[in-house]
């Protein structure tokens, strides 16, 4: 007499008992591999074929998300395995193709009939499940955090039995913890690589850091210093307007003497060198009013340079040049000539050898700073430079490389002050014995080039407008 079948409630646990186990074992043996994605996917890929079919494939979605990359395929026969593995290398497969685009696309399995299958492969893979005696194939998707990463396929070939439900369901499962798998590997690939970054560039990166406190310090400091210069401007301006006025007012008194008007004619001169300096002061500290209008450079240079150019010392003459391509900005002309004025004549000091001062006006879109183009100005000199100590200094207020008595040390201050309010930006490059230029970039306006060129150092001819020692007849 036979023995008695089980209850069916007993079938069902037996069978889940035996499910848990099969993924008990494939995730130790997952979690037991090493972090290498190209150790960890040929194993995962055989354990698969070896639990539930007799050939696996898994596919990752590649980087820029456009195909579908066989990256593991293991069987339990070497001849069709190494079959299927050929068929596959040679035909790639995008993500919108194929069985596979179904799952990539929905993030659900995707379970046929094997009679079903050949209506929906292309033709190299009909012909390859025919060879392969294919009678049924299960495709899972990889998910990590709710996306697709990839997909496993698993194929059974005759004499197996077809694929069920369970066989789905566990394949579900499985492809879960191969996602898991993976996701760790690849995390650990990146910290890695993060890892070996931070150390091969711990220098470099510390560097970085150390410059950036640098650049903040000195933010700081020259905030502080403007509040500090714009309250003594002030203060010292009142002082200033009273010498001033007092000094006027004596030089029209009539007994005064010769001796005593040549005295008092210094003092105002005196007072009005002071009051030069308050405006300094207060162009530095971002609070020297503004009175804005569109200004065409090439005309306001063609007025400007003959004026600069009779006051210069012989052995430093001025040489303008510009690339005439119209250039019109939002400024206050006489606050642009006093940024003008003052390179100028930092360039001049910086030449005591002699040497031409050049003036380059062109516009250019500057890097990084959009489509918008930039009246450029640069100011060269062919002096001894500026030490690279020295350069991160140049914009203090009384820091001055020039000798005790032969400048306040605010010229510089007030350029940048000055070109700030105008929402431009100075740039300064210079090295020892091969001269400085400081370079004023101001945002142009409607009316000059629509289309300026990215800046980069010109190569062709530029035209040179020749510096007359008169203003020219309008």
């Amino acid at each position: 007499m036979p023995p008695p079948r089980p209850a069916a409630g007993a079938v069902h646990r037996q069978a889940e008992v035996a499910r848990s186990e099969v993924l008990a074992s494939f995730a130790h043996a997952a979690n037991l591999s090493v972090p290498d994605l190209g150790r960890l996917l040929p194993l995962l890929a055989e354990r698969v074929s070896q639990l539930i079919g007799d050939m696996c494939a898994i596919s990752l979605v590649s980087d820029d998300g456009e195909w579908l990359e066989l990256a593991a395929l293991q069987g339990r026969d070497p001849d069709r395995t190494a079959l299927a593995a050929r068929v596959l290398a040679s035909s790639r497969q995008r993500v919108d193709e194929g069985t596979d685009a179904v799952v990539v696309r929905t993030g659900e399995t995707f379970f046929r009939p094997a009679a079903e299958l050949r209506a929906l492969v292309k033709t190299e893979y009909r012909r390859l499940l025919d060879d392969l005696d294919v009678c049924g194939m299960v495709t899972a998707p990889l998910l990590v955090r709710g996306r697709v990463i990839g997909t496993t396929t698993v194929v059974r070939t005759l004499p197996s039995p077809p694929y069920t439900e369970a066989d789905r369901i566990l394949l579900e499962d499985l492809a879960d913890q191969a996602a898991l798998a993976i996701d760790n590997a690849t995390l650990y690939a990146a910290s890695l690589r993060t890892e070996r970054f931070l150390r091969d560039n711990e220098e470099s990166l510390r560097a970085a850091v150390a410059a950036a406190k640098a650049r903040t310090a000195q933010q700081e400091h020259l905030a502080a210093l403007g509040q500090l210069a714009a309250g003594v401007a002030h203060d010292f301006n009142n002082v200033v307007t009273v010498i001033s006025l007092s000094a006027q007012l004596l030089e029209g008194q009539a007994g005064l003497d010769q001796a005593g008007r040549d005295q008092v004619g210094h003092l105002r001169r005196e007072a009005e060198r002071a009051a030069a300096m308050v405006w300094q002061f207060l162009d530095f500290a971002h609070q020297g009013p503004l009175r804005l209008v569109a200004v065409d450079l090439d005309d306001f240079f063609q007025d400007l340079v003959p004026a600069l150019q009779r006051s210069q010392p012989p052995w430093a003459p001025i040489c303008f040049e510009t690339d005439g391509r119209g250039h019109r900005v939002m400024a206050d002309p006489g606050r642009l000539e006093q940024i003008v004025r003052n390179l100028v004549t930092n360039a001049t000091d910086a030449s005591p050898a002699g040497g031409d001062v050049d003036i380059t006006l062109g516009l250019a879109r500057r890097p990084g700073s959009g489509p918008t183009p930039w009246a450029r100005i640069a100011v060269s000199d062919r002096g001894a430079g500026i030490a690279p100590d020295v350069l991160p200094r140049i914009f203090e207020p009384f820091f001055s490389t020039k000798p005790v008595g032969r400048g306040t040390g605010l010229g510089l201050a007030q350029v940048q002050g000055l070109v700030n309010q105008h929402d431009g930006l100075v740039e300064v490059a210079s090295s020892p014995d091969a001269g400085t230029t400081v370079t004023v970039w101001i945002p142009a306006v409607a009316g000059g080039l629509h289309h300026a060129p990215d800046f980069s150092p010109p190569r062709g001819p530029i035209s040179r407008l020749p510096v007359d020692t008169e203003r020219r007849a309008r």
